[in-house]
């Protein structure tokens, strides 16, 4: 039976009055963190710990907070901060696989991809995922016109392979017509993404030579599926992007993309921080700084959520890491080696649909 610590009434404040504030609890999934530590916006910092199954529940005053873990693998180090507020009672940060969990793969040599819930399979790549009833999806976009696969209802109660033969036992996707108004000057890609009755969404994309954009024929579809398209319009190092959802009888799209960010910056600090300028009204983001192969990182996504409850969203600061309770002084970027940064800013517009606007840069090594 899963445990959970609980984060006593005496982290819950007043308010001016003296009287108790409002509280919210948030249930953290913290598997394998070397640090997690909470802070309600205008209060201290406070140190949560992390049991064996790394199940936190953690129970503070009404609105904004900042949450900051460590993950501290052989191969991983990952410095994570969420702004969070009202409203968000769940959170994902865990390092290592959750405690009851089955390994969920692709067959060896697998030309296609796959999904399960919100997990892309593709390759070698793996995932744990709660035992329990998915939806899984597949497609081959190698294939004349590409096929793909929908198993409903599928039982993982155990670590479980996945197996496909898309050309013998697959359905041709349909070829839908999307247009965006992008610039001389950028670079489009479109996509389409299903999003089943379920909760598994999959993302459909063409192969690196193929122009065209695939959907799911409506024919397949059951009741409470979903379909989006996305277009991508990239120039140098920033992109733009919309996402709209598709009707099940649309033969073609066209996508009104977001403005552009017309700058943005990033410095090390400390404290790491990311500034930008745009036109555009954005409600949610993320940004990392990072070594080339990922090995290192710091970053931070600031939710919907927190900027409801802060006003308009035009920066983002980490914490200074040693500000933070349980912080090693031996953790930290390198500061000798090249530094990738991005930015990526989205305004959610309410189902699935969705603008975003991106950023890439650099720091070069001391």
């Amino acid at each position: 039976m899963k445990t959970s610590f609980l984060i006593a009434a005496t982290l819950i404040g007043c308010g001016d009055d003296g009287m108790p504030k409002e509280s919210q609890t948030i249930a953290l999934h913290a598997a394998g963190t070397k640090l997690l530590a909470i802070q309600p916006v205008g209060d201290e910092w406070r140190s949560l710990t992390v049991p064996a199954d790394g199940e936190v529940s953690a129970t503070i005053p009404d609105g904004p907070f900042t949450l900051v873990s460590v993950c501290d693998e052989p191969e991983r180090f990952d410095y994570y901060v969420v702004y969070g507020g009202t409203g968000l009672s769940e959170l994902d940060v865990y390092c290592t696989p959750p405690a009851n969990t089955v390994k969920v793969s692709l067959a060896p040599g697998s030309s296609g991809r796959a999904a399960i819930g919100n997990y892309p399979l593709l390759g070698n790549v793996s995932w744990q995922v709660k035992p329990g009833t998915y939806d899984v999806t597949a497609y081959d976009n190698s294939l004349s016109p590409p096929r793909f696969e929908i198993r409903r209802g599928v039982s993982i109660t155990a670590d479980t392979v996945l197996t496909f033969d898309l050309a013998t036992t697959g359905t041709p996707l349909e070829e839908i017509a999307v247009t965006a108004d992008a610039l001389a000057t950028e670079s489009v890609r479109s996509s389409s993404k299903l999003h089943t009755a379920g909760g598994t969404r999959m993302t459909i994309s063409s192969m690196a030579s193929d122009p065209r954009v695939w959907r799911v024929p409506a024919s397949a579809l059951k009741t409470g599926d979903r379909q989006s398209i996305t277009s991508v319009a990239a120039a140098g190092s920033s992109s733009r992007t919309a996402t709209r959802t598709l009707p099940n009888t649309a033969v073609s799209v066209a996508l009104q993309l977001p403005p552009r960010l017309s700058s943005a910056s990033a410095k090390l600090g400390p404290p790491l921080s990311a500034e930008w300028n745009t036109t555009g009204d954005w409600n949610e983001a993320f940004f990392y700084a990072a070594d080339e192969d990922y090995t290192v990182m710091f970053d931070a996504f600031v939710t919907p959520e927190y900027v409801a409850q802060t006003g308009k969203l035009t920066s983002i600061e980490l914490p200074e890491p040693g500000s933070v309770p349980g912080w090693n002084p031996g953790w930290k970027l390198p500061s000798t080696v090249d530094l990738e940064w991005s930015l990526s800013l989205s305004h959610q517009l309410g189902g699935l649909d969705s603008d975003h606007a991106s950023w890439d840069g650099a720091f070069a090594p001391e």
